[in-house]
């Protein structure tokens, strides 16, 4: 879709009525929604919020937003209010003048919704409603009505006015009771935080509503994720649907993006199948280097190679296939994160930074406890908690990879919010993987927005980036820069004397081998062994040269997999990739000096 994508969220939580009681999620559903809903990232809305206005101005707002489209616009609405009926059972979304006795003139009539919705020129429209059941009233409040209103039964999806064919309507219940006895709502609910607009952030946010892992949250995907979650936390609320779309609808992108390995060349294929041992140890080399590349579906399709060979091929190859698995798996810096004491209602957060290669960093994980909160970072995984009740908090963050699963263990005490917390000082662990770097400092003292708890994360998220712009030169660069110079001064002293040495020493074997006397043998041979040891002394020199061109060469390849296993907390590829560029160039610049000495004689 190449229209804009607009967001219109309408919340109220305070009304002048004293008969309707007041929320207490509006505000808060409204500020997480058009956060997640405007997040480039995510949502990429530009989001409108409308809180606690009254009903005329609620309706111009509306209007204005349905009517200043175009065709592929996508438009989203979203209520959080009480949701009230008439007598006659019509639906009204209750605003902060709302009168219960006065819902035609002082609340947002559902059909009034609906013709905005049917002549808005724009093809794509998503409305969604999290409405209370009615609020509480006061003692000795009169009953209008009681029984359901069904709310799709307000909004059905067939649009015979002009503009598109495609709509969508999710409810975070099938109907809404309005039904009281005196101070008792008869229902037996109370006003709380949104379970349904929760779960449309924490589907969102987390990425976890991208049920086929495609990078995109379809509607379909986010309407089955909300009922799931809805359900799970109150099995009394069912929330409802209605599409009339045309195709995929999709809603926001997601990081949770399955890594679609990319199969290996056919050359490679072949070797790994060839009945040479040498030539399958070689192919297991190749996937090893592709496994620490950063292009993610290359590394995956290595490593599905690599498990292959593991599996299937005689105990000695199969054990270097495992190796080359094991040497790319991922590592926590720190195995426990110990936040001490909390406050209640704050936001700790800490960061685990992750080593190994990008597709290693690029793991699944899953919290067991559901007060404990991950997700990406840029140095590996952001967690967080949930202080709204306090206690302890314990848990495990697991790291899990095709070779092996690594344990974070998380714990916390969440106390009262009457002082500042006393806070016991982190704990580092030793790293499991050797570095150089010191560990990252405490993240805590940047508070987060708590995040969703989330599930096991598809392979296959943004992979950490590196967190320094000018990181300490990996050692075997360095090492391969000077035996790049070295093979590089032998090489150009080769070139000078190899011509000279070689036209004065020929010549003087030759006049040597003409006045040879085999009675006088030895002080014959001493001019030849003379002029061939200067001759094999500037060959050995160029020869020299040349393996130390190699060599350079290796030592740079190998440095630029220990750059991509340290998680790039080493520099030097700039480095690695001249030595590289030099030793392929080295033999045949040699050879071009060689020539053009030997023109110039």
């Amino acid at each position: 879709m190449t229209g804009k994508r607009k967001a219109l969220i309408i919340a109220n939580d305070q009304y002048e009525n004293p008969s309707l009681g007041r929320l207490r999620s509006p505000v808060e559903d409204a500020k997480a929604l058009g956060q997640v809903l405007g997040d480039p990232e995510i949502g990429a809305f530009d989001v409108q919020v409308v809180h606690n206005e009254p009903a005329h101005l609620i309706q111009i707002r509306l209007e204005d937003f349905f009517q200043d489209t175009k065709p592929d616009d996508l438009l989203v609405l979203h209520f959080s209010c009480h949701g009230l009926k008439s007598d006659s059972g019509e639906l009204f979304f209750a605003a902060s003048n709302t009168l219960p006795n006065r819902l035609g003139s002082t609340a947002v009539p559902a059909d009034f919704v609906r013709r905005c919705m049917r002549n808005t020129r724009s093809k794509s429209v998503v409305l969604l409603l999290d409405c209370c059941y009615g609020g509480a009233f006061t003692e000795g409040a009169a009953v209008r009505a009681a029984g359901d209103v069904n709310v799709l039964d307000s909004f059905p999806t067939q649009r015979p006015g002009r503009g598109g064919c495609g709509q969508a309507v999710i409810t975070a219940s099938t109907s809404m009771e309005y039904a009281f006895e005196g101070d008792r709502l008869s229902g037996g609910c109370d006003p709380r935080p949104s379970v349904f607009t929760s779960a449309l952030v924490e589907g969102l946010t987390s990425g976890d509503a991208d049920r086929d892992e495609d990078g995109e949250v379809s509607l379909d995907e986010l309407y089955e994720y909300v009922f799931d979650r809805v359900r799970d936390q109150n099995p009394n609320q069912t929330p409802s649907r209605s599409f009339d779309l045309r195709g995929e609808l999709y809603l926001a992108h997601s990081s949770r993006c399955r890594i679609k390995p990319r199969p290996v060349p056919p050359g490679l294929r072949a070797a790994m199948t060839d009945a040479n041992i040498y030539t399958r140890q070689g192919a297991i080399a190749e996937l090893r280097t592709r496994l620490i590349s950063d292009d993610l579906p290359t590394a995956a399709g290595a490593r599905d190679a690599l498990q292959e060979m593991a599996h299937n091929d005689i105990a000695h190859v199969a054990e270097t296939a495992r190796a080359a698995l094991r040497d790319a798996t991922v590592h926590p810096v720190e195995h426990r994160l110990d936040f001490g004491q909390v406050a209640q209602n704050s936001m700790p957060s800490r960061t685990v930074e992750l080593l190994g290669p990008p597709l290693a960093r690029a793991c699944a994980f899953q919290a067991t406890e559901d007060r404990i909160h991950v997700q990406h970072s840029d140095l590996g995984l952001q967690v967080s908690l949930d202080t709204s009740r306090q206690g302890v908090i314990q848990g495990n963050v697991i790291l899990k990879d095709p070779v092996k699963e690594e344990i974070v263990q998380v714990h916390a005490e969440v106390t009262p919010a009457g002082g500042p917390p006393q806070r016991i000082p982190p704990k580092r662990s030793v790293p499991v993987v050797p570095t150089q770097r010191q560990p990252p400092p405490d993240m805590s003292a940047a508070p987060r927005e708590p995040q969703a708890v989330r599930p096991m994360a598809a392979v296959g998220a943004t992979p950490p980036a590196a967190s320094e712009k000018n990181p300490p030169a990996d050692s075997k660069a360095i090492w391969a820069v000077c035996a790049a110079t070295a093979s590089a001064a032998l090489l150009v002293w080769f070139a000078l004397k190899v011509v000279e040495v070689f036209d004065l020493n020929v010549q003087a074997v030759w006049e040597a081998a003409e006045d040879f006397d085999p009675d006088r043998l030895k002080r014959s041979m001493a001019p030849i062994w003379t002029s061939l040891a200067e001759m094999g002394k500037v060959l050995l020199g160029g020869m020299a040269g040349l393996l130390l061109a190699g060599r350079a060469r290796k030592l740079a390849t190998v440095s630029n997999d220990a750059i991509s296993t340290s998680g790039h907390r080493h520099g030097g590829r700039h480095l690695n990739r001249m030595v590289i560029a030099y030793s392929w160039a080295a033999f045949p610049l040699t050879l071009l000096a060689v020539l053009i000495q030997i023109i110039g004689k």
